[in-house]
């Protein structure tokens, strides 16, 4: 039943979650073959980079689509991402506090995320807790 407040969707690297300049193919443009037996289609309340991949949550209904949000914005779903690294971080386990923002990449004019220099507010303070877990060095 349509009951439930969200689907998990397993995005695969290479598809953007929204469109935009240039971007014809996107998960938000996807989102009304997901309805199954629902009034609405799925809503998005919250993005992965389009190279990146992973699981996607997506809102049922407007109401989910609001709860979910306040659940992301208090922090109250944690996110967990893996990277595969050429080297092991040293400690190798930590914490980065460092405030990132949107900026513009000069090899091609794209857009990514970056050590802005400034001090951290709220709205640009990304903690990052990590842990090597294997290492073949």
């Amino acid at each position: 039943n349509a009951e439930y407040m969200g689907i998990a969707w397993n995005k695969p690297p290479g598809l953007a979650t929204q469109g935009g300049k240039g971007i014809e193919r996107h998960v938000d443009g996807l989102l009304g073959e997901l309805r199954f037996e629902a009034r609405e289609r799925p809503r998005l309340v919250h993005r992965l980079d389009a190279g990146t991949s992973g699981v996607l949550l997506l809102a049922r209904n407007r109401g989910a689509a609001v709860r979910l949000t306040q659940l992301f914005a208090s922090a109250s779903i944690d996110k967990l991402y893996w990277a595969y690294l050429t080297r092991a971080p040293k400690p190798s386990r930590g914490r980065i506090v460092m405030p990132l923002a949107k900026t513009i990449r000069p090899a091609d004019g794209g857009y990514m995320m970056a050590d802005t220099g400034a001090p951290a507010t709220p709205s640009t303070r990304a903690v990052t807790l990590y842990e090597t877990v294997s290492s073949l060095t």
